[in-house]
């Protein structure tokens, strides 16, 4: 995977987001999943955001085994 250079604007709102991965309600994660992978669509990959993903993905999954 290649990933881009970004700003400073595009490093803080990818920051923002891994930050929300972390610490956010689990029944918010689904829409958090489709605002990074939106900002995947539109900024490209970066590591931020793809640890952003991969965080918020794990929650899911994790959220998922323990109520099943």
């Amino acid at each position: 995977m290649k990933f881009r250079k970004s700003n400073n604007k595009t490093i803080e709102n990818s920051e923002e987001l891994l930050n929300k991965a972390y610490s956010c309600k689990p029944n918010e994660l689904k829409d958090l999943l489709e605002e990074i992978r939106a900002k995947i669509k539109s900024d490209g990959h970066s590591e931020l955001l793809s640890r952003a993903k991969s965080v918020t993905t794990t929650r899911i999954i994790l959220n998922y085994e323990k109520n099943n």
